[in-house]
């Protein structure tokens, strides 16, 4: 099946998340940004949308930073 997008409004890690298992999904590929800074990442990451998909999602979650 070919890669396909997709438009939704809502909370983003809750929209990608029940996108993720109404369509079966066997992949979430994320792009994440780096954090700004150090203490930044150990009190906020458990808030990120990224943090939130990995932790709940079904399937594998491939996270890439550009």
């Amino acid at each position: 099946m070919p890669p396909e997008e997709l438009v939704k409004f809502g909370d983003p890690a809750e929209v990608i998340l029940n996108v993720a298992r109404e369509r079966n999904a066997d992949l979430i590929v994320l792009g994440v940004r780096k954090p700004e800074a150090t203490v930044g990442l150990t009190t906020h990451f458990g808030r990120t949308v990224a943090y939130r998909v990995i932790s709940e999602a079904t399937c594998p979650v491939l996270t890439i930073r550009g």
